[in-house]
C-alpha cells in the first residue's frame, strides 16, 4: 500500500466537525527512508523506489481535502507530532512529517484554494485503547494489545465503543478550513495547480 490514512470525524469545541487525520503514513517510503539510512532491518529484499516519492504527503492531503468535502465535515484537520510521540514514543513516525511536511502541504492547498488554515481545539481519545483489524473483525484493544471485548463487524461501531470507553483531551490541531469552498471536480496529480484546475466554476 502506497498511503495509509486512518480517520474519524471530531467536533471542534466550538462545536464545529472536522475530518481528523489521526494517523497518515507510508509504509512503503518508510522503509525507502530506512534503506537510505543505513537503518533497514536485516534479511529484508532491497526496497523498490516507489512513486511519488517525495510527493506522497501533499497526495495524500488532496485526496483526504477531497474525502472531507464528500463528508460534509467544515474542515481536515490533522495530528501533531506531540500527539504521535505521546501515543508511540520512539516507534512513531518521524516528527518532521507532522511537524513540517503535512503543515507545509496544508499551507500550499490553503494558498491555491483560498481556505483559511487556523487552529481549533479537538476533543482526542488516549492510547488507552485503540482500534485494531483482526481475523475475527474490528477489535478494541488495551495497551497490553488485549481485547477488551468480541469483536466488531464495523470499525465505526469498534471506535465508538471506544470513544465510549476511552478518556479524552482537548488539544489544539491545525485545521485547513472548507466551508464555502466550491464542489472539488478533480485533483491535480503532482503539485496543486491551479483553483481552476480543482473546483467548479460558481
Amino acid at each position: 500500500m502506497l498511503v495509509h490514512v486512518r480517520t474519524s470525524v471530531r467536533r471542534t469545541q466550538d462545536g464545529r466537525r472536522v475530518l481528523f487525520l489521526d494517523e497518515v503514513q507510508s509504509d512503503w517510503h518508510a522503509d525507502l527512508h530506512a534503506a537510505a539510512k543505513g537503518k533497514l532491518r536485516g534479511g529484508k529484499a532491497p526496497v523498490p523506489d516507489a512513486p511519488y516519492r517525495k510527493e506522497w504527503p501533499l497526495l495524500a492531503m488532496k485526496l483526504m481535502l477531497w474525502w472531507a468535502q464528500r463528508t460534509g465535515v467544515d474542515g481536515l484537520a490533522w495530528s501533531t507530532a506531540e500527539l504521535q510521540h505521546a501515543r508511540w514514543g520512539d516507534h512513531g513516525p518521524p516528527a518532521i512529517l507532522y511537524r513540517t511536511i503535512l503543515p507545509e502541504a496544508a499551507t500550499a492547498l490553503a494558498a491555491t484554494l483560498a481556505c483559511k488554515l487556523e487552529p481549533a481545539r479537538l476533543a482526542v481519545r488516549s492510547n488507552r485503547h485503540r482500534v485494531e483489524l483482526s481475523g475475527n473483525g474490528w477489535e478494541v484493544r488495551n495497551r497490553a494489545d488485549v481485547p477488551v471485548t468480541k469483536a466488531f463487524r464495523t470499525r465505526a461501531q469498534a471506535e465508538r465503543f471506544a470513544d465510549l470507553i476511552g478518556e479524552f483531551s482537548h488539544i489544539e490541531v491545525p485545521v485547513l478550513w472548507i466551508g464555502g469552498l466550491a464542489p472539488i471536480r478533480s485533483i491535480p496529480i503532482y503539485g496543486t495547480g491551479l483553483a481552476d484546475d480543482w473546483l467548479y466554476s460558481q
